[in-house]
């Protein structure tokens, strides 16, 4: 998959609830499954795996903890304190 014009297809489907960005390869995410159904919370996920698997660095922010469990690092704050990085 070509990472062309990703950001705004992924912007689209998020909606207005979620910030999606890039710079340099790299993706960043905000909510980005926030206020989806579950199956297009799922596709989502789906196309950052994709994005990871083709070497680009995804950088997701969730309150949503089986959104987390997906990630291969995850980075715990709580009241800007850091909890746990696993």
């Amino acid at each position: 998959m070509q990472d062309d014009g990703i950001i705004w297809r992924l912007a689209a489907a998020c909606g207005d609830s979620a910030y999606i960005g890039g710079r340099f390869g790299d993706y960043y995410a905000d909510e980005p499954t926030g206020a989806l159904d579950s199956k297009t919370g799922v596709e989502i996920m789906e196309i950052f795996k994709r994005l990871n698997k083709q070497g680009k660095t995804i950088i997701l922010i969730t309150h949503d903890h089986t959104v987390a469990q997906q990630a291969k690092w995850v980075v715990r704050f709580r009241n800007v304190w850091l909890l746990e990085s696993v």
